[in-house]
């Protein structure tokens, strides 16, 4: 991943995202407040918008990004989250840290072997009984399709709603269910929102 890259992004596209949390988010929250867990990683935290959602119910939270103006704004919105300034391929927490991991709209910028790296430093990172939850752009949202095809779903974007080009990979079900193999998956399913697909994955270790 560039951070530079994701710096541009976010210097043109902060101050047009909400600052509510995703529909996602909340469900999440949910979730996790029943289990009464505290731990969470959240990588990919990008404007922070699910971040501050998590670290108003009080979790011990931990956020992960590239981008320098991504985790200056997730300071700003949740001043007392801890923040690692990282490429999430490159992730490496002590084994079994956190009580649950949250990516939302993060692994799809990632190729097919990426991926499957970053899905087992989520499983160590997890500890046992611990949660995560993934939505990523689906294969029937708009932008499928557009642009070079780059691997399998993968696809070299032209900017139409980012910055510049972009590289996005759209989980199917089947994908995130292979991808999940490790883990007991709890929910796996579709939504739509904003204009967007996605495919949602909650599963536990």
């Amino acid at each position: 991943m560039d951070s530079k890259y994701w710096d541009n992004i976010h210097r043109t596209s902060l101050a047009n995202q909400s600052a509510e949390p995703s529909d996602f988010g909340l469900r999440a929250a949910a979730r996790i407040k029943a289990l009464g867990y505290r731990w969470l990683l959240d990588i990919g935290a990008g404007s922070g918008r699910d971040t501050k959602l998590f670290y108003d119910m009080g979790l011990d939270i931990t956020a992960l990004d590239i981008s320098e103006i991504a985790i200056s704004r997730v300071r700003e919105v949740a001043p007392g989250v801890k923040t690692v300034l990282g490429d999430i391929a490159d992730m490496d927490f002590p084994a079994g840290s956190f009580d649950c991991v949250y990516a939302r709209l993060a692994l799809q910028y990632f190729n097919d072997e990426t991926v499957e790296r970053i899905f087992g430093k989520i499983y160590d990172a997890l500890a046992d009984g611990g949660f995560l939850f993934i939505q990523n752009k689906s294969e029937k949202d708009w932008e499928y399709g557009i642009g070079t095809e780059l691997e399998r779903d993968m696809f070299l974007v032209p900017p139409e709603s980012y910055a510049t080009t972009h590289a996005i990979k759209f989980f199917t079900l089947d994908y995130l269910r292979e991808k999940a193999r490790r883990f007991k998956i709890i929910e796996l399913g579709e939504s739509a929102g904003d204009g967007r697909a996605y495919s949602n994955l909650v599963a536990m270790k």
